[in-house]
């Protein structure tokens, strides 16, 4: 069976990325197309929700939203070569410097939230 996984940034207004796997089920195909990004963060740290249509689930530490559906039988594969860095959205990062002292070591804040 194949299955579409559309790849989007939460808080981002660009168009989602999306790819297209063979998979049993959704759940491996949600591990394909991670596979293919080179996201190994542990799925036990993802939400999961039915939607009428598919699946959604949501990496909160990258901020990575998946959405998972079936696509026709006929539909292209998805293979690494065709991966380009430009058509799925990066995770975001802030850095905040909180004090820079000549004494005292700066604290630094990193937050996933832009």
């Amino acid at each position: 069976m194949r299955w579409f996984v559309e790849v989007s940034t939460i808080g981002d207004s660009a168009a989602p990325g999306r790819v297209c796997v063979e998979a049993a089920q959704w759940q491996a195909a949600l591990e394909s197309a991670r596979r293919l990004l080179k996201d190994d963060s542990p799925l036990s740290k993802f939400s999961i929700e039915v939607l009428d249509e598919g699946y959604r689930a949501v990496n909160p530490a990258l901020r990575t939203r998946y959405v998972v559906r079936r696509a026709p039988p006929n539909a292209v594969l998805t293979d690494s070569a065709h991966i380009r860095a430009s058509s799925i959205p990066p995770p975001m990062l802030m850095v905040v410097v909180l004090s820079v002292s000549s004494v005292l070591t700066p604290y630094v804040y990193v937050a996933s939230d832009v």
